[in-house]
């Protein structure tokens, strides 16, 4: 993404408590028992931009 910033990362349904669009790695934890991965999801600052994670 160019000359923009990410809003927020979403792992499955819930936003990423503490995101910071300057921090390049994160860890999320899932509950004991999952049997899928969930979803990773960013969302941007700008509704033009593309984010690929």
């Amino acid at each position: 993404m160019s000359g923009s910033r990410e809003k927020c990362l979403r792992v499955g349904d819930k936003e990423l408590a503490g995101f910071s669009p300057t921090v390049l790695r994160y860890n999320a934890l899932v509950p004991a028992g999952t049997q899928t991965v969930a979803t990773v999801t960013a969302v941007a600052n700008d509704p033009a931009a593309t984010v690929r994670i």
